[in-house]
């Protein structure tokens, strides 16, 4: 798996925040403890004591902040959670960050080549991958424009590089878009790279998505 890729990102900043959270964990029973020996003991002042308790409470507001800001999808001390979608069968990760409210990204009927071939366009789609939509979870509405770019990640074949070669033209990735094919590379800042073609959307609505020739 790319190691840069949105669920092996994903997947580091989890265990970070693991260990994160066990580190809090150890330091709290460890301020318990040194607590309790110094209010059980006669010796310790009572300005002592009462400081031992004051700090004892800040730190346990302040573990208690960090993990409820976990729980409700916010990092300690980050934004909020990106939604990451991992579409497998289709070869295509959807990355949505925080456009502050929640967000889905669902599946649409993909439809068929024979749908969206046109002679006359420059651009012959060899196969298509996937039409999604990103909703707002509140409304159920399809978002349209994005506060943050929505990175889109789709995997190519050796049948797609293939079958460019055959055409003499190179490996493109475009959509569908009131009845024409637009390249992503014209609008969406595409690139090429090892095994998947990366583009960062600004603004969407739900059209399919092919690569060609």
């Amino acid at each position: 798996m790319d190691p840069n890729s949105p669920l092996v990102m994903r997947a580091k900043s989890l265990a970070a925040n693991a260990v994160i959270r066990a580190i809090g964990v150890l330091g709290l029973i460890a301020a318990v403890v040194v607590a309790i020996l110094l209010l059980t003991t006669t010796q310790t002042p009572p300005v002592i004591a009462a400081l031992t308790l004051i700090i004892l409470a800040i730190l346990l507001a302040i573990y208690l902040l960090a993990t409820g800001s976990g729980d409700r999808g916010v990092a300690p001390g980050g934004p909020p959670e990106t939604v990451v979608a991992d579409f497998a069968t289709e070869g295509v990760i959807v990355r949505v960050p925080w456009q502050g409210y929640k967000v889905r990204v669902a599946k649409l009927p993909l439809g068929t080549l024979d749908e969206v071939r046109l002679k006359q366009e420059d651009f012959q789609p060899g196969r298509l991958v996937i039409n999604f939509q990103v909703e707002n979870v509140a409304t159920g509405g399809m978002m349209q424009k994005f506060k943050t770019p929505v990175e889109l990640r789709v995997k190519y074949t050796p049948e797609d590089v293939e079958r460019a070669k055959k055409a003499g033209k190179p490996l493109e990735l475009a959509y569908w878009f009131n009845n024409r094919w637009i390249r992503f590379a014209q609008k969406h800042q595409f690139k090429l790279g090892d095994g998947f073609g990366v583009a960062f959307i600004a603004d969407w609505g739900d059209p399919k998505i092919g690569w060609g020739p």
